[in-house]
C-alpha cells in the first residue's frame, strides 16, 4: 500500500467513523512529504509541525532522505513522535531498519519502535522504475 493509498483509506475512515456518531468533528488526516516538512522547520515555519502533532492519524513520507546537519528537523520529528503518543502515526523511509541508528537519534529510533508495527517492505518493486 503507498502513502497515498493509505491517505485516502484513511480519509473514508473518518468519514465512515463520522458518519457511524463520532459526531463531534470528524478526525483529522494530514500527509507531509518529510523533506518538504523538514525545509518549513528549518525556516522555522512551524505551522505545519503544529498540523502534524494535532491530527488525529498523520503520515510522514520519506522520512530520512532529508539534509539535516544541524538536527533541527530531527528534533521536530521526535517532539511530534513524542507527542503524537497513542495516535495513529504512519511513517515511510528508504532507510533499512538496521541502519536506523546511524541515520536517525537514539530518541527517535525509539519512538519509531514505541507500541509500533514495523512492515519491511524491502523486496516490494519501486514504482520509480515503472
Amino acid at each position: 500500500m503507498t502513502a497515498r493509498s493509505c491517505l485516502k483509506f484513511l480519509r473514508q475512515s473518518a468519514f465512515v467513523s463520522f458518519e457511524s456518531g463520532f459526531r463531534n468533528k470528524p478526525a483529522s488526516v494530514s500527509f507531509f512529504l518529510w523533506p518538504a516538512l523538514s525545509d518549513a522547520i528549518r525556516a522555522k515555519l512551524y505551522g505545519s509541525v503544529e498540523e502534524a502533532i494535532d491530527a488525529d492519524a498523520l503520515i510522514l513520507d520519506d522520512v530520512g532522505s532529508d539534509d539535516d546537519p544541524f538536527k533541527e528537523s530531527a528534533d521536530k520529528l521526535c517532539q511530534i513522535l513524542s507527542r503524537r503518543e497513542k495516535k495513529f502515526t504512519l511513517i515511510t523511509t528508504n532507510i533499512e531498519q538496521v541502519d536506523w541508528c546511524e541515520k536517525f537519534d537514539g530518541r527517535i529510533v525509539d519512538r519509531f519502535m514505541r507500541n509500533s508495527v514495523v512492515v519491511n517492505l524491502g523486496g516490494a518493486p519501486s514504482y520509480a522504475l515503472r
